[in-house]
């Protein structure tokens, strides 16, 4: 009679250990699978966004103005276009500074989207162009730069343009009369 008793606690003594053992480690698998799915997502949103950097070139010759264009080569959108950073580096990339983006361009450094116009979203295959304006205090100077543009969710595309000052016209030199005998 001692060995059934004792056989029941055990029995009943595993059947609580098994139930808590399984309360706990439920919500811990729950809480995986959503941490899992979320990395999943992310992964498969840096494998989906691609770019491409097209050209690049100084507008005006006063190096103040430079106009870029990047194509979305990736599956997806890439949005919003007001969260992508842009910077404008020095070729050896030991130099450079960061571009804000504007709605509208300002004294200062800053860069509006001039394609697709009146438009947050990046469409996949879509031809972004930007156009960056530096402080005219501080133009660069001639020499070799990259536009380097990141996504929000870090995919980044770099352009390389030469910038060489434009020249002042010069005047034709005026012709001396020369003295009649």
């Amino acid at each position: 009679m001692d060995k059934v008793i004792v056989s029941g606690l055990l029995i009943i003594a595993s059947i609580t250990a098994a139930v808590m053992t399984i309360s706990i480690i439920v919500p811990g698998l729950g809480s995986n699978s959503e941490s899992i799915v979320r990395t999943n997502r992310i992964a498969s949103d840096l494998a989906s966004t691609g770019l491409n950097g097209l050209t690049a070139e100084s507008v005006g010759g006063s190096g103040v103005t430079i106009s870029a264009w990047f194509k979305n080569v990736g599956s997806i959108d890439v949005e919003p276009i007001s969260a992508i950073d842009v910077f404008l580096l020095t070729e050896d990339r030991q130099g450079g500074r960061y571009i804000p983006f504007s709605d509208t361009p300002i004294a200062s450094d800053s860069w509006v989207v001039d394609q697709p116009s009146d438009s947050n979203v990046w469409a996949r295959g879509e031809t972004l162009q930007i156009r960056l304006t530096l402080d005219p205090i501080n133009p660069i100077s001639p020499g070799t730069y990259m536009v380097s543009l990141k996504t929000p969710n870090g995919i980044s595309a770099d352009i390389s343009f030469e910038y060489a000052e434009t020249p002042l016209p010069t005047t034709p030199p005026t012709p001396t009369p020369m003295p009649t005998a």
